[in-house]
């Protein structure tokens, strides 16, 4: 726009300014990038690998919590109610020199007594959960 003071009409300009519009699609790009990553909910667990050799060893007496076809759960040998058994685990575990529990179970129990176990063992400080799998060469030679 001009402003002269000849009686001349002003030119319109047709353009549209989109630069306040990059910088609020920049914001928002900043701003979903933050906070995406937050809003994903995971469970600290490690899952091991079928078809690989395991990269560490295991500590040489694991604490195993097994989840058996039945739905009881087993330690040691040892047939251990659901009461029980978080102050079994906590006593194997302070024993041990790292805070971790590896859990085996049957793969026809449900989804709901696993997730039932995994609360129990991060209830008691525990983050470190291994689950436990055969190895895949052991299952194609059955």
């Amino acid at each position: 726009m001009q402003f002269n003071d000849t009686e001349e009409e002003l030119v319109e300009n047709h353009d549209i300014n989109v630069t306040p519009f990059i910088d609020v699609m920049l914001v928002l790009l900043i701003i979903f990038m933050v906070v995406a990553p937050l809003a994903t909910i995971t469970v600290p667990i490690e899952l091991p690998t079928s078809n690989k050799e395991a990269s560490e060893l295991p500590p040489p007496n694991p604490v195993v919590v097994t989840i058996t076809k039945e739905g009881s759960y087993v330690m040691a040998e040892n047939t251990i109610s659901l009461e029980n058994l978080a102050s079994e685990i906590k006593q194997a575990v302070a024993q041990q020199d790292e805070e971790l529990v590896y859990i085996q179970a049957d793969k026809s129990i449900n989804y709901e007594q696993l997730m039932t176990l995994m609360n129990l063992i991060r209830s008691q400080g525990i983050a470190n959960i291994g689950l436990v799998a055969e190895p895949e060469k052991a299952l194609s030679e059955s």
